[in-house]
């Protein structure tokens, strides 16, 4: 995490994810306050496991369904029973927001730049400073989810309009509005991520915090668009690479399976397919909790830079270049 290029604006991508990447990897005591974390804002991480989970949830029962509720009784303590199941409900979803709200905090200070020098913190010292900055941490996630939902439920006015009357104006409105909110995306993900910062590193108020990344991002706009992309490109490379390791890895589970099921060993076939969607998931977490652990690292990185002006976008380095 100790920057030692001489010229960082010479090389500001591939040493802020260079470093991210090696920091993701050396905190992996972080990697289960990761996926805590990124169940309420990830920047777009955990969208490639939340799509192929889907897919999977639709054939098999999900953990987090509250239809082991439905043998209660009709009434229980003058409660109904879908009254019990929206409480349960509820509070399954507080416990969650809870976590994830001190896990982003956790993982902000564990992966900072700036504590790379310091004694290292154990886990619980970590949770506990990260309660801390509870409140203002929560609203700022009310804040920025309420935002981005926002703006998904207005994509979705254009959407209709293009399904009910699939004219040439109507799908090239909904394009815009996606681009849009794509933009928009971005835009709220790295001031969620600044103002995280602003929060949990320099200790400022959640206004001032606002501000303040507000100010980060208008000074350098552009090379927070590089650096999502970037970003983007680095997390699906980490998934591809994942899904090449399982690929690989269940070849030799694959013959056994082919053979069982040849051979009419119904058992052996399904504790093999057992085991093969148990390895599946769990490559699945170890990716997903580097991945986000490497983000928090690299928009960590790119706060300080931008803080000490010394980031500059790849463009402007190439337009300098170019004239020059």
């Amino acid at each position: 995490m100790i920057r030692k290029n001489k010229n960082p604006q010479s090389s500001l991508y591939r040493v802020v994810i260079r470093s991210a990447l090696i920091a993701g990897w050396k905190e992996r005591r972080l990697w289960g306050l990761a996926i805590l974390a990124g169940l309420l804002h990830t920047g777009g991480i955990l969208d490639v496991m939340v799509r192929t989970l889907q897919t999977i949830s639709e054939q098999t029962p999900s953990i987090f369904s509250t239809n082991w509720l439905i043998p209660l009784p009709t009434t229980f303590f003058g409660m109904t029973a879908l009254t019990i199941k929206t409480g349960v409900a509820l509070l399954m979803l507080l416990t969650i927001f809870i976590a994830s709200v001190i896990s982003q905090s956790a993982l902000a200070i564990g992966v900072s730049p700036r504590n790379a020098t310091r004694p290292r913190l154990a886990l619980l010292q970590l949770l506990f400073a990260a309660g801390r900055f509870f409140w203002p941490v929560a609203t700022l996630n009310v804040i920025s989810l309420g935002l981005l939902w926002g703006s998904r439920f207005l994509l979705l006015l254009p959407l209709g309009f293009s399904l009910r009357d699939p004219s040439f104006l109507s799908v090239f409105i909904y394009l815009a509005a996606y681009c849009l909110f794509l933009g928009a995306s971005l835009a709220l993900t790295a001031l969620h991520f600044f103002a995280l910062q602003a929060i949990v590193i320099d200790q400022r108020t959640l206004m001032v915090a606002l501000v303040r990344c507000y100010e980060h991002f208008k000074r350098a706009w552009v090379i927070v668009v590089e650096t999502a992309l970037v970003l983007t490109l680095v997390g699906v490379a980490i998934f591809a690479f994942t899904l090449l390791v399982f690929a690989v890895a269940v070849i030799p589970l694959f013959l056994l399976l082919a053979v069982a099921a040849t051979l009419g060993y119904q058992t052996v076939v399904g504790i093999g397919m057992l085991i093969g969607i148990l390895l599946f998931f769990a490559l699945l977490f170890l990716a997903g909790s580097y991945a986000i652990t490497m983000q928090y690292a690299a928009w960590g990185d790119l706060y300080l830079r931008i803080d000490e002006r010394s980031a500059r976008a790849k463009i402007h380095r190439l337009l300098h270049w170019l004239i020059a």
